[in-house]
């Protein structure tokens, strides 16, 4: 009876398409984490950018937004207004790559035509495959209708992106989950972070709600990217962590300008400051 008595915390929803479904499994997940009244209410707007203004104006307490955008926002010299702050993070989904076949048909092979769903994903098709045509097109289910009229050989996309769409067919399909050796996913995919405006009645459910490996994981990852890019010959880099009980696997992905490089190293956990220490270093003496 006591929590039904308690002021209830408000989370703001918005978002169209696959995006919307993401962020409210997201939001089921904070949910049923939530120690107290947590209600929902819709913003409207197919981006967060209206959400924001009524977290700032004090209309919800608290709204979800993928890490991946913030990490755009930083790359592009953007910043969150003052007063909203990165409160906890919801656990990460896989953040693996799938390149998906017709059953029956082959590998990806020269003149093959692939099919995806953003200017990033082509990029990293054609640094992984010579002599094949990308097409991208505006979303997954365009991608998979090409695929299924023979339009194209394979589409290249995230796995978790076609199981949240509701296209995954084991039947018709043959999915290739990439490693992370070869594709390494772009900094923060996977993530949902949570903003709020920093009222204590809020942050004080963060304890239960935050996963604290996904937070260590990504931190690790920021500290590998800051490190990396302090390097003048590095022009851009990625870095991926996963950590598997005491177990941490680091994979770094550096653009420079005397070549590219993939590095990737793993250890204990506890061993995660040396582990970060031979990342740079590998890549400081090629470069």
């Amino acid at each position: 009876m006591e929590k039904d008595n308690e002021k209830s915390e408000r989370l703001g929803m918005y978002g169209r398409g696959i995006e919307r479904i993401k962020l409210k499994k997201a939001a089921g997940i904070m949910q049923k984490n939530w120690k107290g009244n947590l209600d929902t209410v819709e913003i409207g707007g197919s981006d967060i950018y209206p959400a924001l203004e009524a977290l700032i104006d004090d209309n919800i307490d608290m709204v979800l937004v993928d890490m991946r955008m913030l990490v755009e926002m930083e790359k592009s010299g953007q910043q969150l207004d003052d007063g909203i702050v990165i409160s906890g993070v919801i656990k990460r989904r896989d953040p693996r790559y799938a390149m998906i076949r017709r059953r029956g048909t082959k590998d990806v092979v020269e003149n093959a035509v692939v099919v995806t769903d953003s200017d990033e994903n082509a990029a990293v098709i054609c640094e992984m495959y010579d002599n094949v045509e990308c097409v991208v097109e505006n979303n997954i289910k365009d991608c998979m209708s090409k695929l299924d009229s023979e339009e194209c050989d394979a589409v290249f996309a995230f796995y978790d992106d076609i199981r949240i769409a509701r296209l995954y067919n084991g039947l018709k399909y043959k999915y290739t989950l990439m490693d992370f050796s070869d594709c390494v996913p772009p900094h923060g995919q996977g993530i949902y972070c949570i903003l709020t405006n920093g009222k204590r009645s809020v942050i004080k459910h963060m304890f239960d709600v935050s996963h604290r490996t996904t937070a260590m994981s990504f931190d690790i990852e920021e500290d590998i990217i800051r490190r990396l890019l302090m390097n003048d010959y590095v022009k851009s880099c990625n870095a991926y962590v996963k950590i598997s009980g005491d177990k941490i696997e680091v994979y770094a992905d550096v653009k420079g300008y005397r070549g590219n490089i993939k590095v990737q190293e793993k250890d204990e956990l506890k061993n995660k400051n040396l582990v970060m220490r031979k990342i740079v270093d590998r890549i400081s003496k090629s470069m």
